[in-house]
């Protein structure tokens, strides 16, 4: 899994070819990145499944997105989604834009609360 978190999207079918089996755990590895709050690793896997169409990488993003969890990087998220062309993702998008107006009218500012 390690060797797999320092690729990107373009080396993404060439790991696959590799190792096929990738293809079978790379939701998991990310919803385990995104429990353990690594965003920099949830990013990582997630740009390597997205070339690859990876069954599963929709729903993970979206649990993502509609989670409580800070500190991930929600446009990244939101790009996957449309490159894989998630249309069931739709609700999850707006409830996300639908936030994020809200935040906004409120002044939120995510960094600060962060510390």
């Amino acid at each position: 899994m390690e060797s797999f978190a320092h690729g990107t999207g373009r080396d993404s079918r060439f790991i696959a070819a590799k190792c096929p089996e990738v293809t079978q755990f790379i939701v998991s590895w990310i919803r385990e990145a995104a429990q353990a709050e690594n965003w920099a690793r949830v990013d990582k896997f997630a740009n390597l499944a997205a070339p690859l169409r990876v069954p599963g990488l929709g729903g993970a993003l979206q649990e993502i997105l509609d989670s409580d969890a800070m500190g991930f990087n929600k446009e990244d998220l939101v790009e996957i989604l449309g490159e894989i062309h998630a249309l069931d993702a739709v609700p999850c998008l707006f409830r996300v834009a639908e936030r994020s107006v809200i935040e906004e009218e409120l002044g939120f500012d995510e960094d600060r609360m962060l510390g």
